[in-house]
């Protein structure tokens, strides 16, 4: 066999889901590629459970979600057996012994005895649900069939669903990408319940953005953080990925998924991937959404309803990740030279986590690794805090990564860079909300009691600094992180 042949059988069986991934309940399977296998781009190094050993790509990868289908729901009645003959048999005194079920009182205002009532009644050994709709993948069902423990039906809260086909769904992503110019892309799709719930994060490397500082300070005009240009114009430098040293990558992707288990919608929000920390960032944003029901792959009848057909709503998605990259780029910038002092606050970091949302067995590391990278160790950046969380997140989280208290956490990261003021306020908030002095200072002052919506907020509320490093020598610190982590864990174990 020549070399060409031995390749070309390789691609084809890793392009295989193997069916161990679909006897998982849960599981991560990685891609790289759309519908072939691609290499990471240099400076990604991911995590083993997130990166593709294989030659995996996209369009394989997502045969792990069900072929949904339609089936029949039925409900054992407990209470009446069929013979082989077909005679019905109802187990009278089972009934009489129901707790809370008063024969007597039955009986009474019935006028029926309840043998009467059981011969009129003509009850039925399975009984059809017709208020819920079944959803069958028929290759796990025949899997089961054949010994192996699997789960492959799930049902949603509604008589006229009809399940769409995923896996046709998401191949419409494959060809919005194309549209775009996009062919390439990495990712990981992260299922359980078997595929009833799947969250699928994809990653492009041709939305990579370099971001270097400019020459001139990031300033505060009128209460306000700038990025000070020549021509006066605020914006987000980039330059070649050459420059790297010099400055911060980040690459663009989306964030989707959906729940057959009470839930008929698909959902989609922008993320910023940061390899130099392996980390994905969720972006705070507007939720696309779209039903999973019926005919949703007819374009002619998704227009008729008024609503984008499956590839134009994936391409709408790839347009937002280009509209917001800009402003994204400047918040990561500023966020890497605006600090908090928790020497002016009356809580520390770990506190300041905890009033955010986050439980004490994550917040307390978080905190450790953030007063570990911060210089002075009391005035972590905006950046600083936000990227300890993720990693906090990303090694020690306990549970499942597909589930939503995961999902919630990882956003709280997200709100931190986006929104920074407005997590300071509630900070601030939840601090006196909790004082057991009623008589104490109030830390907002009156024209801050709403929540603010940006960073150009953050200047006046109590606590915030500008950092004491130049724009330049923030970098070079956060340049240096993944070193002074590693001695950090080392000296923690």
């Amino acid at each position: 066999m020549s070399t060409d042949t031995t390749a070309a059988a390789t691609d084809q069986f890793d392009q295989q889901l193997s069916i161990g991934s679909l006897l998982d309940e849960q599981g991560t399977i990685p891609f790289r590629g759309l519908t072939q296998s691609q290499e990471y781009p240099d400076d990604v190094e991911l995590p083993a459970d997130r990166r593709a050993v294989s030659h995996r790509a996209f369009s394989a990868a997502m045969q792990v979600l069900p072929q949904a289908g339609e089936g029949d729901l039925w409900a054992d009645n407990e209470f009446v057996s069929v013979t082989a003959d077909d005679h019905v048999t109802v187990d009278v005194e089972a009934i009489k012994d129901v707790h809370g079920l008063d024969p007597d009182s039955i009986e009474a205002e019935t006028g029926c005895t309840i043998e009467q009532l059981i011969s009129e009644a003509s009850p039925e050994a399975t009984i059809p649900v017709s208020d819920h709709k079944d959803i069958v993948d028929r290759r796990r069902l025949a899997l089961r069939s054949l010994g192996f423990d699997c789960k492959f039906r799930w049902q949603i809260a509604s008589s006229g669903y009809q399940p769409g086909d995923m896996q046709q769904f998401f191949r419409r992503k494959i060809a919005a990408c194309q549209k775009q110019g996009i062919e390439d892309a990495f990712g990981w799709i992260r299922h359980y319940d078997w595929g009833g719930a799947v969250v699928m994060t994809t990653i492009y490397p041709e939305m990579e953005h370099t971001l270097t500082a400019p020459d001139t300070d990031i300033e505060i005009q009128d209460g306000k953080y700038t990025i000070a240009e020549s021509d006066g114009v605020e914006e987000a430098v980039e330059t070649d990925s050459g420059a790297a040293t010099d400055g911060l990558t980040v690459y663009y992707g989306d964030r989707m998924g959906y729940d057959f288990r009470g839930s008929s919608t698909i959902w989609a929000y922008p993320v910023v991937f940061i390899p130099q920390n392996n980390v994905m960032i969720p972006l705070p944003s507007p939720r696309f959404s779209r039903r999973h029901e019926g005919e949703f792959m007819d374009v002619s009848s998704e227009r008729e309803e008024g609503r984008k057909s499956p590839v134009e709503w994936h391409e709408s998605i790839l347009g937002k990740l280009e509209k917001i990259s800009s402003t994204i780029n400047t918040e990561i910038l500023r966020s890497r030279v605006v600090a908090i002092d928790f020497s002016e606050l009356p809580f520390g970091v770990q506190e300041f986590y905890e009033y955010l949302g986050l439980p004490a067995s994550y917040a307390e590391p978080a905190a450790n690794r953030a007063t570990a990278i911060a210089s002075p160790e009391d005035q972590p950046s905006i950046w600083t805090l936000q990227i300890s969380l993720k990693l906090v997140l990303v090694d020690e989280f306990q549970g499942t990564k597909a589930g939503d208290t995961y999902q919630n956490y990882q956003e709280i990261a997200g709100q931190l860079l986006r929104f920074p003021a407005q997590q300071i306020q509630l900070a601030l908030t939840e601090h006196e909300h909790q004082s057991e002095d009623d008589e104490s200072e109030t830390l907002l002052p009156e024209d801050q009691q709403q929540l603010a919506d940006s960073l150009d907020d953050v200047v006046d509320l109590p606590g915030v600094t500008e950092d004491d490093l130049s724009v330049q020598g923030a970098q070079q610190v956060e340049q240096n992180i993944q070193e002074r982590l590693s001695r950090f864990q080392e000296v923690s174990e």
